[in-house]
């Protein structure tokens, strides 16, 4: 179990890391966008969004921070609800296919699908590794 516990770990440290990447990525790289693209970011930053959005935006900001929060119990082995919040919040991740067209530059988008395998690599940990029994309630283990 040593070993799925310091996978666990090393793969919550490697997704932190790949996000603040995608961030920082993203932010440096937007200014290297072609002209059409940058102008089309600043006219969607000024636009008013509507309810229907502002409904999506607060959902997707709730599954953020639950995200943030649950990986930070699993980093610190808190069971079992880390595991359910986390599984959640990266399977609401689907609410993106409601935000419209994204732009995001080559770099950033190679540090997201990388994020996105390791918290894949995660789930699987969490479900089909010796971890799991870290984070399965006592009326759960046989």
């Amino acid at each position: 179990m040593d070993n799925s516990i310091r996978a666990l770990r090393i793969s919550i440290i490697v997704q932190w890391l790949l996000i603040a990447a995608s961030i920082g990525a993203g932010f440096y790289e937007e200014r290297n966008l072609p002209e059409v693209l940058r102008n089309y970011l600043i006219e969607q930053a000024g636009k008013t969004l509507s309810p229907g959005e502002l409904v999506v935006l607060f959902i997707g900001v709730s599954l953020a921070i639950g995200l943030i929060t649950s990986s930070i119990g699993i980093y610190r082995l808190q069971p079992p609800r880390a595991r359910t919040v986390y599984v959640v919040c990266s399977v609401g991740a689907i609410l993106f296919l409601f935000m419209g067209p994204v732009i995001t530059s080559p770099i950033e988008g190679t540090f997201k699908y990388i994020g996105d395998a390791a918290d894949g690599f995660t789930i699987a940990l969490l479900y089909f590794s010796p971890a799991r029994v870290k984070f399965e309630s006592s009326s759960q283990v046989s």
